[in-house]
């Protein structure tokens, strides 16, 4: 990092911010239109939400193959490859005229997001020293939680003129500028081709995953993610059913929730060089459960607001520091191990709207929040005994 000009420096990390924001204006959007893409193609809101569904198991199966494709391709490269394919989808979206299309263009951009996160933190391993790692993370991270904050605000401003009128103009022109910005700021980036050329493809698995400690970041990314994941699909739900509270609290709340999340992900270059990767990781994790298990089981709403606040705060720390705890276990192949790691919290994610709900039609919020618990314990489990900080 040292032998670079201090101009290609200080541009890096405005480069990445953007790459990262770029993966979320088309899902803010989305969750607020469900309702009018239902009734533009005659379908009901549960059936349309299966296009973010769809974009998220995309996302998932072609973590693998970027694996594959990271050492074969510099991070600049598919990290341009990722914007272009989420600002095609924009635009896809846009001109969707059945359910079908729209599913179809909606996938690419899942597809995207799932390349450019692992390529923003791959070159985040290759062009920022250790210590200053994690702190950067965080502060890229902290782009998307910024702007569903400020996406609440104006969306409805965004959406007045119809739902394809918002992708053409607000989404598709933030996506287009960020992919011109990275086009010509993102400095240069290696690859690692011709170690994998003497090592096979095969083998790079097998090094990954037949590492204990990898393996251990691996299923921590899962298990923290189901639970951090899972709790986002019902907390809100949680508050206006126990409580009875109105959308517009609930709007604030998740507004002002956001806004810890972004404070979270700014503290973590002060927080994690202190303690260490490993320690705020397994720490972080556990504390996401405690604080989903109190918030469920707490009689008094304001306390529950309050002690709501704590997941996303510990899920911006867990964040940061997981991520560069991943970055450090196979240092050869940094691009192939965060592509898996991303793998692993879309599979994550997934799992845990999916465990919530089961726990919740079986019983109720109280064994969804004790599950959550339990499957942040054994996170904390796995990444304590079994990780190394290398």
């Amino acid at each position: 990092m040292g032998n670079r000009p201090e101009s290609e420096e200080k541009l890096l990390i405005p480069a990445l911010f953007l790459s990262q924001l770029s993966t979320r204006p088309i899902g803010i959007l989305m969750g607020f239109i469900l309702t009018d893409i239902a009734l533009t193609f005659n379908t009901t809101v549960g059936t349309a939400g299966q296009i973010v569904t769809a974009a998220s198991f995309t996302g998932l199966i072609i973590s693998p193959f970027l694996a594959v494709l990271s050492i074969k391709i510099p991070p600049r490269k598919l990290l341009l490859l990722g914007e272009a394919a989420i600002t095609i989808s924009a635009i896809g979206c846009s001109f969707a005229s059945d359910y079908i299309s729209m599913l179809l263009m909606y996938s690419v951009s899942g597809l995207g997001a799932a390349i450019v996160t692992p390529m923003i933190l791959t070159i985040i391993g290759e062009k920022i020293i250790e210590d200053k790692r994690a702190g950067i993370i965080g502060l890229i991270m902290a782009s998307t939680p910024m702007l569903s904050t400020l996406a609440g605000l104006l969306i409805s401003y965004v959406v007045r003129e119809g739902w394809q009128n918002a992708f053409r103009f607000y989404v598709f022109p933030i996506l287009l500028m960020t992919l011109i910005f990275t086009f010509f700021i993102l400095p240069q980036t290696s690859n690692t081709i011709s170690t994998v050329e003497n090592t096979g493809y095969m083998d790079l698995f097998k090094k990954i995953v037949g590492y204990r400690s990898a393996l251990a970041c691996l299923l921590g990314s899962i298990l923290t993610t189901i639970a951090s994941g899972g709790i986002i699909w019902y907390f809100i739900s949680f508050y206006k059913e126990t409580f009875g509270i109105s959308t517009a609290i609930v709007g604030l709340i998740w507004s002002v929730n956001t806004f810890v999340n972004v404070v979270g992900s700014l503290l973590c270059g002060k927080i994690i060089p202190r303690f260490g990767n490993k320690f705020v990781t397994y720490v972080s994790s556990i504390f996401i459960g405690l604080s989903i298990v109190f918030l469920i089981h707490v009689q008094n709403y304001l306390l529950a607001i309050v002690i709501g606040l704590f997941f996303p705060f510990f899920s911006a720390l867990w964040g940061a520091s997981s991520n560069a705890l991943a970055l450090k276990q196979v240092p050869e192949y940094k691009g192939a191990m965060m592509s898996l790691n991303m793998g692993a919290t879309q599979l994550g994610r997934s799992l845990g709207s999916f465990i919530g709900g089961v726990a919740l039609n079986i019983g109720g919020y109280s064994l969804m929040g004790i599950t959550f618990c339990i499957v942040s314990l054994l996170a904390f489990l796995i990444v304590y005994f079994i990780s190394l900080e290398n």
